[in-house]
């Protein structure tokens, strides 16, 4: 909601602002597996361009999804059910991400923008204790 109301970081990021943006990124990736939106609303919000946006973007998901994969293989939660459904998902993960690289080639910024409003959204609607009787 702050992102569409037009909320804007101007200037460029200090090292105070970067460091309380990842704390409270790191306390919600640990607390509850949730740590993008702190960190997704301040580069959206900032003065820089889709490319860097979605450089950061990936960058943060890679690291965090390996060293997701690293907790969870110590924890042992890793079973062959667990790496199959990982395998089942992975497919239509891949295709998005193509779909994503495609699409993303000449985009303006504000298309770029609209684009991540849209997918943020939708997330979050699905994300409704509303469709819990759905899964």
């Amino acid at each position: 909601m702050a992102l569409v109301a037009g909320w804007r970081y101007h200037g460029r990021p200090t090292l105070t602002a970067s460091l309380g943006v990842g704390a409270l990124a790191g306390f919600g990736g640990g607390a509850v597996q949730i740590g993008a939106p702190p960190l997704l609303v301040f580069w959206l919000g900032g003065n820089n361009n889709a490319v860097t946006v979605r450089a950061n973007i990936m960058v943060y998901f890679i690291m965090q999804g390996a060293l997701s994969c690293v907790m969870y293989f110590f924890s042992g939660i890793f079973n062959a059910q667990a790496i199959a459904l990982s395998l089942l998902l992975g497919l239509p993960f891949a295709v998005a991400m193509a779909g994503g690289v495609f699409w993303f080639h000449g985009a303006s910024d504000a298309h770029y923008r609209r684009a991540a409003y849209v997918i943020i959204a939708a997330a979050a609607l699905v994300s409704l204790p509303l469709f819990d009787a759905l899964r």
